[in-house]
Protein backbone atom coordinates (compact mmCIF):
# COMPACT_ATOMS: atom_id res chain seq x y z
CA UNK A 1 0.00 0.00 0.00
CA UNK A 2 1.24 3.50 -1.23
CA UNK A 3 0.02 6.88 0.43
CA UNK A 4 0.63 9.82 -0.21
CA UNK A 5 -0.15 12.76 2.42
CA UNK A 6 0.32 16.37 1.02
CA UNK A 7 -0.01 18.57 4.30
CA UNK A 8 -1.32 22.05 5.01
CA UNK A 9 1.40 24.23 4.78
CA UNK A 10 0.99 27.74 4.85
CA UNK A 11 3.55 29.22 2.70
CA UNK A 12 5.56 25.76 1.80
CA UNK A 13 5.52 22.10 0.75
CA UNK A 14 5.62 19.71 2.77
CA UNK A 15 4.87 15.81 1.53
CA UNK A 16 4.68 12.51 3.30
CA UNK A 17 5.18 9.03 1.45
CA UNK A 18 4.17 6.38 3.72
CA UNK A 19 5.08 2.71 2.09
CA UNK A 20 3.20 -0.19 3.72
CA UNK A 21 1.68 1.55 6.19
CA UNK A 22 5.17 1.62 7.86
CA UNK A 23 7.92 3.38 6.65
CA UNK A 24 8.32 7.50 5.44
CA UNK A 25 9.74 9.20 2.74
CA UNK A 26 9.30 13.17 3.21
CA UNK A 27 9.22 15.24 0.38
CA UNK A 28 10.15 18.62 1.61
CA UNK A 29 9.37 19.65 5.02
CA UNK A 30 8.78 23.20 5.20
CA UNK A 31 6.16 25.56 5.89
CA UNK A 32 5.54 29.31 6.66
CA UNK A 33 4.35 29.21 10.00
CA UNK A 34 6.04 30.91 12.95
CA UNK A 35 4.40 28.77 15.53
CA UNK A 36 5.61 24.72 16.43
CA UNK A 37 5.04 22.42 15.69
CA UNK A 38 5.76 22.23 11.84
CA UNK A 39 2.89 20.08 9.85
CA UNK A 40 5.26 16.71 9.15
CA UNK A 41 6.09 17.04 12.78
CA UNK A 42 3.18 17.08 14.29
CA UNK A 43 1.87 14.45 12.16
CA UNK A 44 4.78 12.08 13.10
CA UNK A 45 4.02 12.28 16.70
CA UNK A 46 0.19 11.66 15.76
CA UNK A 47 1.20 8.70 13.57
CA UNK A 48 3.91 7.38 15.51
CA UNK A 49 4.23 3.91 14.05
CA UNK A 50 5.37 5.58 10.60
CA UNK A 51 9.41 5.12 10.85
CA UNK A 52 11.09 8.24 9.36
CA UNK A 53 13.75 6.51 6.48
CA UNK A 54 14.33 9.01 3.71
CA UNK A 55 14.38 12.57 3.21
CA UNK A 56 14.37 14.76 -0.05
CA UNK A 57 14.71 18.25 -0.30
CA UNK A 58 13.61 19.47 -3.71
CA UNK A 59 15.76 22.60 -3.73
CA UNK A 60 17.48 24.92 -1.39
CA UNK A 61 14.68 27.86 -0.45
CA UNK A 62 13.22 27.92 3.08
CA UNK A 63 9.61 27.27 2.25
CA UNK A 64 10.66 23.70 1.27
CA UNK A 65 13.58 22.74 4.28
CA UNK A 66 13.09 25.11 7.40
CA UNK A 67 11.17 22.14 8.67
CA UNK A 68 13.88 20.13 8.97
CA UNK A 69 16.07 21.01 11.76
CA UNK A 70 12.38 20.64 14.04
CA UNK A 71 11.91 17.56 12.66
CA UNK A 72 15.46 15.57 13.08
CA UNK A 73 16.61 17.35 16.81
CA UNK A 74 15.58 14.78 18.92
CA UNK A 75 18.47 11.42 17.69
CA UNK A 76 14.92 9.00 18.61
CA UNK A 77 13.54 10.61 14.96
CA UNK A 78 17.27 10.38 13.47
CA UNK A 79 18.25 6.93 14.12
CA UNK A 80 15.71 5.99 11.22
CA UNK A 81 16.59 8.32 8.81
CA UNK A 82 18.95 6.26 6.07
CA UNK A 83 18.64 8.63 2.89
CA UNK A 84 19.06 12.74 3.02
CA UNK A 85 18.81 13.42 -0.99
CA UNK A 86 19.47 16.79 -1.84
CA UNK A 87 20.74 19.55 -4.77
CA UNK A 88 24.41 19.93 -3.46
CA UNK A 89 25.07 23.24 -5.85
CA UNK A 90 22.26 25.08 -4.47
CA UNK A 91 23.06 23.66 -0.75
CA UNK A 92 26.66 25.12 -0.99
CA UNK A 93 25.98 28.57 -2.20
CA UNK A 94 23.19 28.93 0.21
CA UNK A 95 25.71 27.92 3.41
CA UNK A 96 28.33 29.88 1.77
CA UNK A 97 25.50 32.85 1.46
CA UNK A 98 24.81 32.48 5.25
CA UNK A 99 27.62 32.22 6.69
CA UNK A 100 29.00 35.76 4.42
CA UNK A 101 25.46 37.15 6.09
CA UNK A 102 26.34 35.94 9.41
CA UNK A 103 22.92 35.19 9.26
CA UNK A 104 22.94 32.32 11.44
CA UNK A 105 23.74 34.47 14.49
CA UNK A 106 21.61 37.22 13.70
CA UNK A 107 18.83 35.05 13.44
CA UNK A 108 18.87 33.87 16.75
CA UNK A 109 17.43 37.16 17.88
CA UNK A 110 14.94 37.38 14.92
CA UNK A 111 11.48 35.62 14.06
CA UNK A 112 11.16 31.81 14.97
CA UNK A 113 10.82 31.01 11.56
CA UNK A 114 14.43 33.01 10.56
CA UNK A 115 15.99 30.44 13.07
CA UNK A 116 14.35 27.90 12.06
CA UNK A 117 15.04 28.47 8.78
CA UNK A 118 19.23 28.97 9.50
CA UNK A 119 18.96 26.05 12.10
CA UNK A 120 17.79 23.91 9.24
CA UNK A 121 20.13 24.89 7.06
CA UNK A 122 23.02 24.18 9.10
CA UNK A 123 21.76 20.76 9.47
CA UNK A 124 21.52 19.98 5.99
CA UNK A 125 25.27 21.03 5.59
CA UNK A 126 26.19 18.80 8.75
CA UNK A 127 24.67 16.09 7.01
CA UNK A 128 26.27 16.69 3.85
CA UNK A 129 29.01 16.77 5.56
CA UNK A 130 28.76 13.66 7.80
CA UNK A 131 28.78 15.17 11.03
CA UNK A 132 25.86 14.49 12.36
CA UNK A 133 25.12 12.34 15.05
CA UNK A 134 22.25 9.46 14.85
CA UNK A 135 22.45 9.55 11.01
CA UNK A 136 24.49 7.30 9.16
CA UNK A 137 27.66 8.87 7.92
CA UNK A 138 26.95 8.20 3.92
CA UNK A 139 23.29 9.45 4.81
CA UNK A 140 24.18 12.19 2.47
CA UNK A 141 23.27 12.03 -1.13
CA UNK A 142 23.50 14.47 -4.00
CA UNK A 143 20.86 13.94 -6.58
CA UNK A 144 22.59 14.48 -10.44
CA UNK A 145 20.49 13.42 -13.55
CA UNK A 146 22.10 12.58 -16.79
CA UNK A 147 20.30 12.07 -20.36
CA UNK A 148 17.57 9.84 -18.25
CA UNK A 149 15.41 9.56 -15.24
CA UNK A 150 17.88 8.32 -11.63
CA UNK A 151 16.54 6.00 -9.82
CA UNK A 152 16.74 7.05 -6.20
CA UNK A 153 17.98 4.21 -4.00
CA UNK A 154 15.67 4.46 -0.73
CA UNK A 155 16.72 1.63 0.71
CA UNK A 156 15.40 -2.29 1.38
CA UNK A 157 12.28 -0.57 3.05
CA UNK A 158 10.86 0.56 -0.30
CA UNK A 159 11.19 -2.54 -2.86
CA UNK A 160 8.27 -2.64 -5.05
CA UNK A 161 8.32 1.52 -5.11
CA UNK A 162 10.02 3.21 -7.14
CA UNK A 163 11.28 7.19 -7.30
CA UNK A 164 12.80 8.10 -9.97
CA UNK A 165 14.66 12.02 -10.71
CA UNK A 166 13.64 13.73 -13.72
CA UNK A 167 15.15 17.15 -12.72
CA UNK A 168 17.69 19.10 -12.29
CA UNK A 169 20.49 17.67 -15.24
CA UNK A 170 23.93 18.01 -16.12
CA UNK A 171 22.87 20.95 -18.40
CA UNK A 172 21.28 23.00 -15.67
CA UNK A 173 24.04 22.49 -13.29
CA UNK A 174 26.41 23.25 -15.55
CA UNK A 175 24.47 26.89 -16.09
CA UNK A 176 24.69 27.16 -12.34
CA UNK A 177 27.98 26.62 -12.17
CA UNK A 178 28.86 28.93 -15.25
CA UNK A 179 27.05 31.70 -13.84
CA UNK A 180 27.73 31.78 -10.44
CA UNK A 181 26.06 31.56 -7.42
CA UNK A 182 24.51 34.93 -5.28
CA UNK A 183 22.19 35.83 -2.81
CA UNK A 184 18.84 37.18 -3.79
CA UNK A 185 17.45 37.65 -0.74
CA UNK A 186 14.09 36.25 0.49
CA UNK A 187 15.49 33.08 0.63
CA UNK A 188 15.99 32.71 -3.18
CA UNK A 189 19.61 31.80 -4.40
CA UNK A 190 20.43 33.39 -8.46
CA UNK A 191 22.50 31.53 -10.71
CA UNK A 192 23.86 33.82 -13.41
CA UNK A 193 19.86 34.52 -14.20
CA UNK A 194 18.70 31.22 -12.72
CA UNK A 195 17.10 30.77 -9.41
CA UNK A 196 16.96 28.05 -6.99
CA UNK A 197 13.40 26.65 -8.60
CA UNK A 198 15.09 25.96 -11.46
CA UNK A 199 17.07 23.57 -9.87
CA UNK A 200 14.09 21.90 -8.17
CA UNK A 201 14.30 18.07 -7.97
CA UNK A 202 11.48 16.44 -10.28
CA UNK A 203 10.72 13.00 -8.82
CA UNK A 204 7.95 10.48 -10.25
CA UNK A 205 6.82 7.63 -7.80
CA UNK A 206 5.65 4.63 -9.26
CA UNK A 207 4.10 1.63 -7.23
CA UNK A 208 1.65 -0.77 -8.46
CA UNK A 209 0.52 1.04 -11.83
CA UNK A 210 0.15 4.11 -10.30
CA UNK A 211 2.30 6.72 -10.57
CA UNK A 212 2.32 10.28 -8.52
CA UNK A 213 4.99 13.47 -9.64
CA UNK A 214 6.36 15.86 -7.22
CA UNK A 215 7.67 19.01 -8.29
CA UNK A 216 8.84 21.32 -6.13
CA UNK A 217 8.73 24.68 -7.50
CA UNK A 218 10.29 23.63 -11.32
CA UNK A 219 9.70 26.24 -13.68
CA UNK A 220 9.29 25.90 -17.33
CA UNK A 221 13.18 25.78 -18.39
CA UNK A 222 13.58 22.54 -16.39
CA UNK A 223 10.31 20.84 -17.96
CA UNK A 224 11.47 22.18 -21.38
CA UNK A 225 14.95 20.60 -20.75
CA UNK A 226 12.75 17.22 -18.98
CA UNK A 227 10.54 17.18 -22.52
CA UNK A 228 14.14 17.40 -24.96
CA UNK A 229 15.66 14.82 -22.59
CA UNK A 230 13.50 12.08 -22.03
CA UNK A 231 9.91 13.61 -22.68
CA UNK A 232 7.34 14.59 -20.62
CA UNK A 233 6.00 12.15 -17.90
CA UNK A 234 2.52 10.83 -17.73
CA UNK A 235 1.61 10.56 -14.10
CA UNK A 236 -2.09 10.18 -11.91
CA UNK A 237 -1.37 12.80 -9.81
CA UNK A 238 0.44 16.00 -9.71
Amino acid sequence: MLEVHVLSSGHGQSVLVVFGGRHGLIIDCGHGWTSRPGPIARWCARESNVDLRCVLISHVDSDHYCGLYELLQGQDRRRHIRRVFVNDIELKAAIDSLRKRHAYDQSIEESPRETQSARSLALLADISAGRVRGLPLDAHREVVVNDQPERLDLGPEFEGMQVSALAPSQSIRGASRAGGISSAGSGVWRTGRLESNLGSIVARIEYAGRSVLVCGDAELRSWEDIEQRCGLPKSDCV
